[in-house]
């Protein structure tokens, strides 16, 4: 009677001490629970604490650990840095704009005041110079855009100063040339010359000029063409020729070559099948081929035969082929 009593109170105890651990158990979890969402919340987004499971604490699956931290500072010194680099390169290359720039300024400043004092063409060469030069003119220096040239100022011609640009007189300078000499320009400034045709290009630039041509024939006899404008083109397009506006009493011959380039013997920019040059002699600006070539041959006597290479200028007529005895080109700027 005593056991089966004993069993009973056995029964009973171990209901009762199992429902309180089921419950103890309860509780622990929901605590262990709310710790960990309290802990986690904490911790960055990107970290999470190792999860527990039926057998016991496991890791994340390529769980690292912590997160590196990001030295904000360091980064921060590298940008700064980059920065100055920058800035000095830039403070540099200002440093370099403003050295040209005053460099530039300084030389307009002397460029101004250099123009100030030097000829661009005879026409601004002065009464009390021209006295020391004979009733014809003389050799001066005149700097058109800052370029030096040797030149021969006619002063002779209906009150106005000259800058005479060829001359032809007595057949002492060959003009049967090549094309480089006819850039440069050859002969004597008081004899026989060609001035050059870069020279007569940077002179044409300064201003509107007007070009005079004087022809004297074997017979002394004189005529004259004007051209009201004269200019020629840059290199690149061999000097090319830009004339128009005649009068005179010489007739045109110059007009037929207009917007033609430049040509020598050994530069055939003619509009001929033929290199006009060398049939015809010396360099000029041919179409197919002239009405006028006053850098041709010079043939004493004025009427020759075989090849037509004389001083040519067609509208003055004379019996057959004739060549110029004398030819004088020259330019002044237009009033």
């Amino acid at each position: 009677m005593l056991l089966r009593f004993a069993a009973i109170l056995w029964g009973i105890f171990a209901v009762v001490n199992g429902n309180i651990c089921r419950t103890a158990g309860e509780f622990c979890s929901q605590v262990n629970q709310f710790c960990f969402q309290q802990s986690t919340d904490q911790i960055e987004p990107s970290f999470q604490l190792p999860r527990v499971g039926k057998a016991g604490p496991q890791g994340i699956k390529g769980d690292r650990g912590h997160p590196a931290v990001v030295n904000y500072t360091a980064i921060e010194e590298k940008i700064e840095k980059k920065y100055r680099e920058i800035e000095d390169r830039i403070d540099a290359k200002l440093s370099k704009y403003d050295a040209m720039l005053n460099e530039k300024v300084a030389k307009e400043e002397f460029k101004y005041e250099l123009d100030k004092h030097l000829h661009h063409d005879c026409s601004e060469v002065s009464n009390e110079e021209a006295k020391t030069w004979n009733n014809n003119g003389g050799v001066v220096d005149i700097f058109p855009n800052i370029n030096k040239y040797e030149v021969y100022c006619d002063i002779s011609t209906d009150g106005n100063k000259w800058t005479v640009i060829q001359r032809r007189q007595d057949g002492s300078v060959d003009f049967n040339r090549n094309w480089a000499d006819y850039v440069a320009g050859f002969g004597n400034r008081s004899g026989e010359f060609w001035l050059g045709l870069e020279a007569i290009r940077k002179l044409t630039q300064t201003a509107n000029y007007v070009l005079k041509i004087e022809l004297t024939d074997w017979a002394g006899q004189t005529r004259y063409a004007e051209y009201g404008s004269f200019a020629l083109g840059s290199a690149e397009t061999k000097y090319r020729l830009s004339v128009g506006g005649f009068s005179g009493t010489a007739g045109d011959s110059l007009s037929y070559h207009n917007k033609n380039k430049f040509s020598t013997a050994d530069q055939d920019n003619d509009q001929h099948s033929s290199n006009c040059a060398s049939v015809h002699g010396g360099g000029w600006w041919f179409n197919a081929c002239d009405h006028s070539n006053l850098n041709g041959q010079y043939h004493v006597g004025g009427a020759y035969s075989g090849s037509e290479n004389g001083v040519e200028w067609e509208k003055w007529p004379h019996n057959g082929q004739y060549s110029m005895k004398k030819t004088v080109m020259k330019l002044r700027p237009k009033i």
